[in-house]
């Protein structure tokens, strides 16, 4: 994948991906719950499926899952924090300050050399 995309598009997309995969896991996770707990008794195993997945879907918000991947990598420091409110237009700057922090991104983007 190419690092010469926008850098706003690829934290976007960054976020994007782990926030699929923390969904995708939060329901295998309940899935696996269920099933163990439906051998006993297949009622509660499907009740019990129900609530975990409900439970660990609202991990998975997308505040939660910038959280955790600039917890994972400091090298981001508050770089996804910052990119995120760009994006969903929570925080607004003028184009002389903007500028700049693309420029940050791009640059902490391409040393992190993140892939997707």
């Amino acid at each position: 994948m190419s690092l010469e995309r926008d850098p706003e598009r690829l934290v976007a997309d960054m976020i994007a991906l782990a926030i699929r995969r923390a969904r995708v896991l939060a329901l295998a996770e309940a899935v696996g719950l269920g099933l163990t707990v439906a051998a006993i008794s297949p009622v509660a195993g499907a009740l019990l499926a129900a609530a975990f997945g409900a439970w660990r879907w609202r991990a998975t918000s997308r505040a939660a899952i910038v959280r955790a991947l600039e917890h994972v990598q400091p090298g981001f420091r508050n770089l996804l924090v910052t990119a995120d409110e760009f994006a969903r237009e929570t925080l607004t700057a003028k184009p002389p300050v903007l500028i700049p922090e693309l420029r940050k991104q791009r640059k902490i983007v391409t040393e992190q050399r993140l892939i997707l």
